[in-house]
C-alpha cells in the first residue's frame, strides 16, 4: 500500500519536521536593539518568496488555514528550514494550490483521528517499528544495521529513538488509522493479477541487452576501505570460504547471494542486471567484462569491499512469464487499488469538511503565436 510504504519509509529511516519560528517570533528578534544595530551592517533583506499567498489560504468549516501554518508545513520538509536556493517566488506560485491541498488533507485526516480517538503513542509507534523491521528483507536489515554501527548506534537503540519521536509516532499512526479505515479492503488477487497480465502484454515483453553491455551477477561482503586489518581480514576469509564453496559447487551461486551476499541485489540472487562500461568501478567493471558467459571470476576488491562475480548469459528479447512478475504485478495493482481508496476516502471529507480554497491556479501560459 503506497500510503503505507510511504509513511513507514519516513518513519524508520528518521526523517523528523524542523519547526519554524513563528513570524510573531521573528519580528520581535528582528525590532530588538541588538537586531536593529546588526540590521545597519547588513544587505538588504531577500524578497519574500511567500508574498503571492493571502493570510488565510483556505477554511475547513469556516476554520481558517492560515499563510503561516503552509510555510510551516513547507519548511519542515528541509534540513534547518532552509528550502533550497531554487525555490523561487516564480515557483511558490505554481506549487502553492498543491501544498496548500496537502496541508488542508493532512488537517481533516487528523481531524478524523481524533474522533475515532486514535492517538499516536512511542509504544504503539515501537511495536509497529519493531514487527516491520522482522519483514524486511535480510539484505536491507544488514545494510542498515551496517549504516548505524558508523553511527555508534544499535538497530534497538534506533528504534527507541525513533519511538520517542512525535513526528515519527504521528506518522505511524496515520498508517493504522489508514489500515483499520479506507485501507481494510483493500487487496489483490492472483486471479485479478492473472488478468491482468493477459490483458496487457505489452507491459511484460522484456527487452534484449543492448549492445556493449554484459550482464553479470556478484556476491559482495563489504568491509570499509577504513576498517581495521582484523576487520579486513574477516571479510577476506569470509569471501575466500565462499569461492572454495563456489569451486567444488558452481550452482550454489544463487543461494549463497540470497544468505551470504551484503549487497541489496541479493535478494535476486546477486543479478545486477545488464551495464555497460563506466557504470561500474573500474575493478568491477575490468573482471565482469574479462569473464566468459558462465564463468565465475576470482575475488575481486573494490573501495565496497570483495566481489565474487558470475558473467551470465545476454538476455533475448521475451515476454516474461506470469510467475516471474506475479509478486511484483500484485505489488502495483495493490498500491494503485490503495491509492483509489484514498482519494476517494479524502474527496468525501474534504467535501463534508465545506473546504474552501483562496489560493488559486497558476495561469497557464498563453500559446506563442504563429510566425
Amino acid at each position: 500500500m503506497k500510503i503505507a510504504k510511504l509513511m513507514v519509509l519516513a518513519a524508520v529511516s528518521g526523517i523528523a519536521a524542523f519547526p519554524l519560528f513563528s513570524a510573531d517570533a521573528a519580528q520581535k528578534k528582528a525590532e530588538s536593539p541588538k537586531a536593529a544595530a546588526s540590521a545597519k551592517k547588513a544587505e538588504a533583506p531577500k524578497a519574500d518568496i511567500w508574498a503571492c499567498l493571502p493570510a488565510t489560504v483556505a477554511e475547513i468549516d469556516g476554520v481558517a488555514v492560515s499563510k503561516n501554518e503552509i510555510i510551516s508545513f513547507f519548511v519542515a520538509q528541509f534540513p534547518n528550514g532552509n528550502p533550497p536556493p531554487f525555490f523561487t517566488a516564480d515557483l511558490v506560485k505554481q506549487v502553492a494550490p498543491r501544498l496548500v491541498k496537502g496541508v488542508v488533507m493532512s488537517k481533516l485526516m487528523d481531524r478524523e483521528m481524533e474522533k475515532a480517538g486514535f492517538k499516536a503513542s512511542s509504544e504503539q509507534t515501537r511495536k509497529f517499528l519493531e514487527e516491520e523491521i522482522k519483514k524486511a528483507p535480510k539484505q536491507q536489515l544488514e545494510m542498515l544495521t551496517q549504516q548505524l554501527s558508523m553511527q555508534g548506534k544499535t538497530l534497538d537503540q534506533h528504534i527507541k529513538e525513533m519511538a520517542e519521536n512525535p513526528v515519527a509516532q504521528k506518522q505511524i499512526a496515520k498508517v493504522l488509522f489508514a489500515k483499520k479505515t479506507f485501507l481494510k479492503d483493500v487487496s489483490v488477487t492472483e486471479k485479478e493479477a492473472q488478468e491482468y497480465y493477459k490483458a496487457h502484454p505489452d507491459m511484460f515483453k522484456a527487452p534484449a541487452d543492448a549492445p556493449n553491455t554484459v550482464r553479470a551477477s556478484h556476491i559482495l561482503i563489504m568491509v570499509d576501505e577504513k576498517a581495521t586489518e582484523a576487520q579486513k581480514k574477516a571479510a577476506l576469509d569470509k569471501i575466500n570460504s565462499i569461492k572454495v564453496q563456489l569451486d567444488k559447487n558452481p550452482t550454489l551461486f544463487e543461494a549463497l547471494a540470497k544468505t551470504e551476499s551484503k549487497c541489496p541485489s541479493g535478494a535476486q540472487g546477486g543479478s545486477l542486471g545488464a551495464f555497460g562500461k563506466g557504470q561500474m568501478v573500474p575493478e568491477f567493471e575490468k573482471a565482469a567484462f574479462a569473464l566468459k558467459p558462465g564463468e565465475i571470476s576470482g575475488v575481486v576488491k573494490t573501495q565496497f569491499g570483495y566481489h565474487i562475480i558470475r558473467r551470465d548469459p545476454a538476455r533475448q528479447a521475451a515476454t516474461l512469464p506470469f510467475e516471474q512478475v506475479k509478486e511484483s504485478l500484485m505489488g502495483l495493482m495493490t498500491e494503485q487499488k490503495a491509492a483509489e481508496a484514498e482519494r476517494k476516502y479524502m474527496e468525501n471529507l474534504e467535501k463534508n469538511a465545506k473546504v474552501k480554497y483562496f489560493v488559486a491556479e497558476p495561469a497557464k501560459s498563453a500559446a506563442q503565436p504563429a510566425k
